[in-house]
């Protein structure tokens, strides 16, 4: 379980007898128990806000269209990344690979956390190395195991998906004489998580297939905590890619992690990228209107009723005997307390569930064979307003119909697209309010993806704003068929696009910036706020289109320009 707490840990050990505490800061710890009883638990000791969310994968030319390369080219500049570090927090590097070695053979790479190998320690110590679990491997280990024989005996880090290799590529991959490429901060060094899958209990909870790559809220805060220490440690600055996105939370900054990273964004020394998403032409976010426009004074707000459809379909390929699990979120806004009803393709409709200030509910619906669970927060925890978390188990294909009642504004998210394994997706659907968590929140540069040989939005890039109308995304990167690492010991390359690349290329230009303002002193204070600004005021702003906007947010990433907006003018 991960929660805020007020600095008595004594209070949960009494309120959820966990079997160990590991404390992240003043602010936030986490809980572990064993998930055995959990499951039938009552729901208001064991409340969804307090579970994890689960997050998934978000997917020269580039690089010059950004301008860093012509800042390579100024003698007052020459900005490369140097004394830099960049941090991923992925599916692993793939460290045999030239891109992150020196012209000598060097490993660029200052430690890798593989948080899915087992210290040979934990056996002995629960706090060994110090978060319980994983293997930290360094510089000198790295070293070693690129000239011996057998790399993988030495340092078993395999990135078997290839996202993380990929992603640390186009941000800081060695450039090469002989080799056509280059990255945004060539001679940046490296820091490296890979991150463990999701716990299973956190996949049965939410629905999610054991075929799709997911990974724990709680294990992604360890890392992000490890990189800051480990950069502590080393008296260098780190700019960190988080190319990860979940559907999950109220998409305003209400997340543990979003809350977490909001504590980092004034700390001199980090930058922190994260992408918008990719969710765009998916169908998975409902929105409905009240009665009157929010802020309206009335003595009696109207209810209305709004009936959120789901189509559900097995997708091709898929036997018809696999069962349709999914869930799904409804938020509303305080002071309302909307109802639900749900009706099935049949037409079986359940009474409207009566709202209780903490509770669940189980449905069951005898012609589908599908079970629906119900999780009821008048309150959530997180932010005050109320939540309906409805878990489909065996959904029967047809149009599901979730009837709400309420005088507030109302939304609705199905998880991300790579959680479905299946055809699920709101009939309505609004395109807006899309953007995954962290990058709602205020602590991170939030970047949508364009295609940098044309200027257009890349199709599926998340829109925005945040559900109560904060301005995200920040800004845009090229995020289409950018040229990058394929799985190799010797560089070879691919094509992808996906949001996450747009991160991986802003977290890049943050360790230049970096570089200019904390390593050569022009200034020592600067943060993750300093250079979301800094990259604002010099966005390049797409024609015909009022900025900023929900999809390009303030405009395109244009570093060159930005220090342009510096320059003494007359």
């Amino acid at each position: 379980m991960l929660l805020r707490y007020s600095g008595n840990i004594e209070s949960i050990r009494a309120d959820l007898a966990p079997d160990c505490i590991w404390r992240i800061n003043s602010q936030f710890v986490l809980a572990y128990r064993s998930a055995t009883g959990i499951a039938a638990s009552p729901l208001n000791k064991f409340r969804n806000a307090l579970y994890p969310k689960c997050y998934a994968l978000m997917d020269t030319s580039a690089i010059t269209a950004t301008g860093a390369i012509t800042l390579r080219e100024f003698p007052g500049l020459r900005l490369t990344g140097k004394d830099v570090l960049v941090g991923f927090i992925d599916t692993g590097i793939d460290y045999t690979n030239r891109l992150f070695q020196t012209y000598t053979g060097v490993t660029r790479i200052r430690a890798i956390w593989d948080q899915t190998i087992p210290s040979p320690a934990q056996n002995t110590s629960i706090n060994s190395f110090p978060y319980g679990f994983g293997t930290e491997y360094e510089a000198e280990q790295i070293n070693r195991a690129l000239t011996s024989s057998d790399p993988y005996e030495i340092v078993p880090s395999v990135d078997t998906n290839g996202h993380g290799t990929y992603l640390a590529s186009v941000a800081s991959g060695t450039t090469f004489p002989e080799i056509p490429f280059t990255s945004m901060a060539p001679d940046s060094e490296l820091l490296v998580v890979k991150l463990k899958p999701a716990k299973q209990n956190l996949r049965d909870f939410y629905g999610i297939p054991s075929t799709v790559d997911c990974f724990g809220e709680d294990d992604i805060i360890l890392a992000l905590q490890y990189l800051i220490t480990k950069a502590f440690q080393l008296g260098k600055a780190i700019a960190i890619c988080l190319g990860f996105g979940t559907n999950q939370g109220d998409h305003n900054n209400s997340t543990i992690l979003e809350q977490y990273l909001s504590l980092l964004e004034n700390n001199r020394g980090i930058c922190i990228a994260s992408a918008a998403g990719n969710e765009l032409g998916y169908n998975g976010h409902f929105h409905a209107n009240a009665s009157a426009p929010t802020g309206v004074p009335t003595t009696q707000p109207k209810q209305i009723q709004t009936a959120i459809e789901i189509n559900v379909n097995k997708s091709s390929g898929r036997a018809k005997t696999s069962p349709i699990d999914f869930s799904l979120e409804i938020w509303g806004q305080s002071p309302d307390l909307p109802r639900l009803a749900i009706s099935s393709p049949s037409g079986e409709k359940n009474a409207t569930i009566p709202y209780i200030r903490a509770d669940s509910t189980t449905l069951s619906f005898l012609y589908e064979g599908t079970t629906v669970y119900i999780e009821i927060s008048s309150t959530d925890i997180a932010t005050g307003n109320p939540m309906y978390f409805v878990r489909f188990f065996n959904a029967a294909e047809g149009i599901w119909t979730l009837e709400v009642t309420h005088t507030q504004p109302i939304d609705a998210w199905l998880p991300v697209h790579s959680f479905l394994t299946d055809d699920i997706f709101f009939v309505r659907p609004d395109p807006d309010i899309t953007i995954t968590s962290p990058g709602n929140g205020s602590g991170t540069i939030t970047v949508a993806g364009y295609n940098h040989t044309n200027d257009a939005l890349y199709v599926n890039s998340s829109r925005g704003y945040t559900r109560f109308g904060r301005i995200k995304p920040d800004i845009a990167a090229p995020s289409v068929d950018v040229y990058g690492a394929f799985l190799a010991q010797l560089p070879l390359f691919t094509r992808r696009s996906g949001t996450s690349i747009g991160a991986a290329i802003t977290a890049g230009a943050g360790a230049l910036l970096l570089e200019w303002g904390y390593v050569n002193g022009n200034n020592p204070n600067i943060s993750t706020r300093f250079i979301r600004v800094f990259l604002i005021r010099g966005a390049k702003r797409p024609p015909n289109r009022i900025i900023p906007n929900r999809a390009y947010g303030y405009g395109i990433l244009d570093l060159y320009n930005s220090f342009e907006q510096f320059r003494i003018r007359d």
